[in-house]
């Protein structure tokens, strides 16, 4: 029997919560954390999820490791993790006893379910494509492409190592008995071999294309194949000679075209899905048809448009027809008779689990959430969790002082926002670990790409706006979870937002070369400044709130009194686009980046350039001051973080990132710069170092630690504006939080 192929993983970036009114709800945040990390948030992008055999537990494998759920209250039981791999695909034991894990990079890990522990790792060189329990657990058989291995499954110890197909191994199957063990592969042939001896007893030729799909009738006398051209093979092992073929040239006969199919457990039972809306049951041992179900989609539906999802559960009595995003159809496999549930209730589904005894059948739709429901009646009994849930951390843009993706930190850290492809944000809080109030969806009507989220500098209030509209701003309560207000007025894409210190005003720098300034508590619009003649790329407000700084692709930075709307001073010097622009603390200095990579300092109150820094060769990314404003630190495309001497212009560190990664940079409290590198999220990138992020001592050039923890390539970092914290996030949608302060004391510790 085929095992479940490995999905081709869509690079996305995402976050997964879970909102539980329990104490399991705070606990799962602190399982298997990386050292330094202090919370995790979210559990991972799943690629696969199974019953136990006696129904009591639900295993689904992520890119964080195996959660383990109790099927009865729906409660995590365990987080199985072995080190910082992807688990892609798992499976029990036939007693429940053991569950085997395949990973990333090859290996196949044995876990003893009773005791949550490792029992054996049984390799970790090769890319194992299929695993699979002999009926009687006793052996384990896995592939290596062309190779396959037999090994003890309880000891992890080799038996045997099968050669003799010359290209990929597709599929293999147990005889009901577990003496003879079936390969399928792409060379068109299936090998059949003695478990006992290793040893190659026949081979099956007749295929005309790849062999995709093997399984023993019950009577271990016969076996179906599948072949990628759509031909269905009953083979007598006996003879070795083909019985009948149920398909032939693509076409199933006395059926339409077979546009999906299905072994059922046991191999008893072959399901196919055609192109005509009928589902066909076969006998596996007779190449007979047991039951035609006609019908299986409304008439109105074009079942070509999507593919067709089979599942058959344990017992056979339960069919499972599903398309993704589309209504869930549950057949009894007796009767004829089907029930569907509805297209609201299921949401977008990527898999589905049947429980043993056929009473309960799982769902995961695309944002993670795990649904169980009444098989016999339909009904929704439960939503459990967010597995997986998708939020951007590419698209890089200004929101005033700080650098901002699809994520956001408060000021001390304590809660982190997410903005959703859906148009969903969602709130987490790092004290209580649990997700607060869902903040609704206001972008039902848009086409939204993506989210982008900024918290106030009293962390009471989020703003969010959205991409490609980024044209109107919403504001949150972050205590309620509430809306409380909508900015509309640009006429085109917001380009930078910040709110005033107080958090009374918000300015909004746009595309259409205005800026806009807002009161916050009414939502009134105070005043629009319209002198810049280009976009613009920038905004700011100095520390005492009573000056705000604009500048953008006309190469001209304006300053202005945010109260009366008026213009207070310009300064002119640029040569390329402004695009980031920062007050020192005291607000005396003002900082300018370009798209040319030449930093200027500007003297607020004497009005004249006070130095250049050059030294980038591209785009400045982001700048930051030092609490005294003696030092400056900056980031570019060109993959540099550069500290600098504000008071003689000297360039006092330079680190230059690994080809496709980037920096964030921060102050910590006592007037340590620190820098962390991570894979730049805009970048395709592989390798060990992608998955890890580096924290810097800027002015030393010194690597203080490589915090390892993410199992996928991390695309963003934050720091808190405290120093305190730090976020990373992966392209799972993975957030762990950092301890800076352990961080830096086991640094200290190490040298």
């Amino acid at each position: 029997m085929k095992l479940p192929s490995f999905p081709t993983l869509l690079v996305l970036l995402i976050l997964s919560t879970l909102y539980l009114p329990c104490s399991f709800a705070q606990d799962y945040t602190q399982w298997g954390l990386p050292e330094g990390a202090k919370a995790r948030i979210g559990k991972g992008r799943s690629s696969d999820m199974q019953y136990s055999p006696d129904g009591t537990i639900l295993a689904v494998a992520s890119s964080v490791g195996i959660w383990l759920y109790d099927a009865e209250t729906y409660q995590e039981l365990a987080l199985l993790k072995q080190d910082t791999e992807e688990v892609r695909n798992i499976s029990f034991s036939p007693d429940g006893a053991t569950l085997v894990s395949t990973e990333t990079f090859g290996s196949i890990v044995l876990w003893d379910v009773a005791t949550r522990k490792v029992k054996k790792v049984i390799t970790d060189s090769s890319r194992s494509s299929a695993v699979l329990f002999s009926p009687d657990g006793k052996m384990l058989g896995t592939t290596d492409f062309k190779t396959v291995h037999l090994w003890d499954a309880r000891t992890g110890e080799p038996k045997h190592t099968l050669t003799g197909h010359t290209l990929r191994v597709s599929s293999l199957s147990f005889s009901p008995d577990g003496r003879t063990l079936a390969t399928g592969s792409d060379d068109k042939t299936i090998r059949l071999w003695d478990v006992t001896t290793g040893a190659e007893k026949k081979t099956l030729m007749g295929h005309t294309n790849s062999v995709s799909n093997i399984a023993f009738g019950p009577d271990g006398r016969t076996l179906m194949s599948v072949g990628t051209d759509k031909t269905v093979h009953l083979w007598d092992l006996t003879t070795g000679k083909i019985k009948k073929i149920l398909a032939d040239g693509g076409m199933i006969r006395r059926g339409g075209t077979l546009q999906n199919w299905s072994f059922s457990t046991g191999g008893g039972t072959f399901v196919t899905v055609s192109h005509n809306k009928t589902i066909y049951l076969w006998d596996t041992a007779t190449g007979s048809i047991k039951r035609t179900l006609t019908n299986a989609f409304e008439m109105n539906e074009q079942v070509g448009g999507k593919v067709v999802n089979v599942s058959l559960s344990s017992d056979e009595k339960t069919l499972v027809i599903w398309r993704s995003g589309e209504l869930i159809r549950l057949w009894n496999a007796d009767t004829g008779k089907y029930k569907s549930l509805t297209k609201k209730d299921v949401g977008y589904v990527r898999r589905v689990a049947i429980n043993p005894d056929g009473s309960t059948l799982a769902t995961e739709n695309w944002a993670g959430s795990l649904r169980f429901w009444d098989i016999s009646t339909g009904k929704h009994k439960k939503t459990v969790a967010n597995q997986y849930f998708p939020i951007n951390h590419h698209y890089v843009i200004q929101a005033g002082q700080d650098t901002t993706t699809g994520i956001a930190l408060s000021h001390n850290g304590d809660k982190l926002a997410a903005g959703a492809r859906d148009g969903t944000t969602y709130l987490w809080d790092a004290i209580s670990r649990q997700q607060q109030p869902l903040i609704e969806n206001v972008y039902e009507s848009e086409d939204v790409w993506f989210l982008k989220v900024l918290f106030s500098p009293d962390g009471k209030t989020l703003a969010s706006w959205s991409f490609p509209r980024y044209s109107t701003m919403h504001l949150w309560d972050v205590a309620t979870g509430m809306h409380k207000r909508t900015f509309t007025g640009h006429t085109s894409t917001l380009t930078s937002v910040s709110f005033s210190p107080d958090g009374g005003t918000l300015a909004t720098g746009s595309q259409d070369k205005t800026v806009r300034l807002w009161d916050v508590a009414t939502a009134i619009h105070k005043e629009t400044l319209k002198t810049h003649t280009a976009e613009v790329r920038a905004v700011s407000f100095s520390p005492d709130g009573k000056t705000l700084v604009s500048g953008g692709m006309d190469k001209i930075i304006r300053l202005w009194n945010p109260e009366t709307g008026k213009a207070k001073q310009t300064f002119v010097g640029h040569t390329s686009g402004i695009s980031r622009i920062v007050f020192s603390p005291d607000g005396q200095t003002l900082a300018s980046g370009g798209m040319e990579g030449i930093i200027h300092l500007w003297d607020v109150e004497d009005e004249i350039q006070k130095r250049t820094f050059v030294g980038h060769a591209d785009d400045i990314l982001s700048l930051s001051f030092s609490a005294d404003g003696l030092n400056l630190a900056s980031t570019s495309t060109d993959g540099t973080v550069r500290l600098w001497d504000t008071s003689t212009g000297e360039e006092k560190k330079t680190l230059a990132a690994y080809e496709d990664t980037g920096w964030r940079t921060s102050f910590y409290t006592d007037g340590w710069a620190l820098a962390s590198r991570f894979e730049d999220g805009r970048v395709h990138t592989y390798g060990p170092s992608r998955k890890n992020v580096e924290l810097w001592d800027l002015a030393t050039g010194q690597r203080l630690k490589i915090l390892k923890g993410h199992t996928q390539r991390v695309v963003s970092v934050l720091f808190s504006t405290d120093g305190q914290t730090l976020a990373s996030a992966d392209d799972d949608g993975i957030v762990l939080l950092w301890d800076l302060t352990a961080i830096l004391n086991m640094a200290s510790e190490a040298q």
